[in-house]
């Protein structure tokens, strides 16, 4: 005999009882991501991949190895590299008075894809234009690139290292000149000495006293580099001073700083950036454990004047455009108790019961439900059985007065037609029809169906408070078999 669960005394007996605790796998264990090999468009990224093992006989399942590498973004457009580029295969190491400045690298033309490290390279610096007093340097300066699957440096046009490049030209100062020193040398002078200029041409040449005849003159050479890349920038001009003889750029101090041109100053670089990726920042991350989401807005948009950008088509950005989304929070979550829905109650009066499945799970790093042992929930178990419907059923209840069958066929289309539940019956169409359920009591509670599919009240169908179906001008769609509950 099975009586109720609170009647039974202490601690109902388990039903279930956990085995092979033993994990299957070791786990694996991901490191941190490097920084992204590209400087610019898209490069790699790479980490440590090791299976960590607590025991000796078990490995880490090779299906769900982590990816130890994966593709990234600089956010930074790349561009071409000047037609006559240089490689050199035998770049030497830079020695202690080269000099060296770093920028990101910009996208080489052509069908490699590995991203150029890209950098400015300086040569020495040509000896001082005087031997005393302020005197003038050069050097040359190039943009170059190591490219990694080569493992050469490749010489590349100067907007192809971001970043100012360094300078040119750079004033020097070797030593104090004393008077006698600048009359022994035939390039040196002082601005005092020279002689009055009497010419009205924008750059008379000056001769200075003591130096043989030789003249010197202001000229122009070119312009800066531009201030910036797109969308408009500035560049100034270069004014040197240099001797006539041979053309060589000598101490601006050997000309006239009256007769010195003014520094023109020009736009350059006017034309639209290209289109670029704008990501947002990630928003929070969607699960606190167990793996989540985060997700971001990635747009490629074209700034075609200062400050007004537009959203065109991803395909008019690099390839492929940045991740919009991570994973976050893969650790695992604590066990916690997981119920099902409660079952319907077994009566309807007199006391039933409802079930419900009740269970201690843990969601683990990667995602995956797996069930523990009760022990490892510390709150209480929720209840799985529940008492339900304690209500004492009723000892009236209706009795179905069951009648011989009969069998009804109208001869006349009278205007009404009244039926009693037991028969067959064939009427008229458009006639109203009543049927009556033979009930001794309690018929307000009396449900009608036609072939199994309950009826309600409408324009058509009623069901009288006394428990009497009314239908109002049958028709051939109002046959079939009706019966009371």
């Amino acid at each position: 005999m099975t009586v109720w669960h609170h009647m039974c005394h202490g601690h109902k007996p388990k039903i279930q009882e956990q085995c092979n605790t033993q994990p299957c796998y070791s786990e694996w264990a991901t490191g941190e991501w490097s920084k992204c090999s590209a400087t610019c468009g898209d490069g790699l990224q790479i980490r440590n991949i090791t299976c960590r093992s607590k025991q000796k006989y078990l490995t880490c399942d090779p299906m769900t190895e982590p990816r130890r590498t994966k593709t990234c973004s600089a956010n930074v457009p790349c561009f071409p590299m000047a037609d006559n580029f240089e490689a050199e295969s035998n770049f030497p190491e830079p020695s202690k008075s080269t000099s060296f400045s770093q920028a990101r690298a910009q996208r080489l033309v052509g069908q490699q894809k590995t991203s150029p490290h890209t950098l400015f390279v300086s040569d020495n610096w040509s000896p001082c234009s005087v031997t005393c007093g302020e005197g003038i340097r050069t050097r040359k300066v190039y943009c170059k690139a190591h490219l990694d699957y080569t493992q050469i440096m490749t010489k590349l046009t100067d907007d192809a290292c971001v970043g100012p490049k360094p300078p040119e030209v750079e004033k020097c100062f070797p030593m104090p000149c004393t008077i006698n020193k600048m009359f022994d040398q035939n390039e040196r002078s002082i601005r005092d000495g020279y002689a009055d200029a009497s010419s009205e041409d924008f750059n008379p040449p000056k001769v200075a006293p003591g130096s043989f005849g030789k003249t010197y003159s202001w000229k122009r050479e070119g312009f800066t580099h531009c201030s910036a890349s797109c969308l408009g920038g500035v560049q100034e001009s270069l004014v040197l001073c240099v001797r006539e003889e041979d053309k060589k750029i000598v101490s601006p101090y050997l000309c006239a700083r009256d007769d010195q041109p003014e520094v023109l100053t020009q736009t350059c670089n006017d034309q639209p950036c290209p289109p670029r990726w704008n990501a947002s920042e990630f928003q929070p991350c969607s699960q606190s454990c167990g793996i989540g989401l985060q997700m971001r807005e990635v747009n490629c948009i074209h700034e075609v004047t200062e400050g007004n950008t537009a959203i065109v088509p991803n395909n008019m950005c690099p390839q492929p455009p940045p991740t919009d989304r991570k994973q976050c929070n893969m650790i695992d979550c604590p066990a916690e108790w997981r119920t099902s829905e409660w079952s319907k109650c077994s009566k309807k009066c007199n006391g039933g019961v409802k079930t419900r499945v009740v269970e201690c799970v843990q969601r683990i790093a990667h995602g995956h439900i797996i069930n523990r042992p009760d022990s490892d929930c510390g709150t209480e178990k929720p209840l799985d059985s529940r008492l339900c419907n304690p209500t004492v059923c009723s000892s009236q209840e209706a009795i179905m007065v069951s009648d011989v069958a009969q069998k009804y066929e109208q001869s006349t289309p009278d205007e009404e037609v009244m039926l009693k539940v037991g028969g067959e019956a064939t009427v008229f169409r458009g006639v109203e029809m009543k049927m009556r359920c033979p009930v001794v009591n309690k018929r307000g509670k009396i449900q009608w169906s036609k072939d199994g599919q309950m009826l309600q009240n409408g324009k058509k169908v009623r069901i009288s408070k006394k428990g009497i179906l009314k239908i109002r001008a049958t028709t051939y769609s109002d046959r079939g078999t009706y019966t009371c509950s």
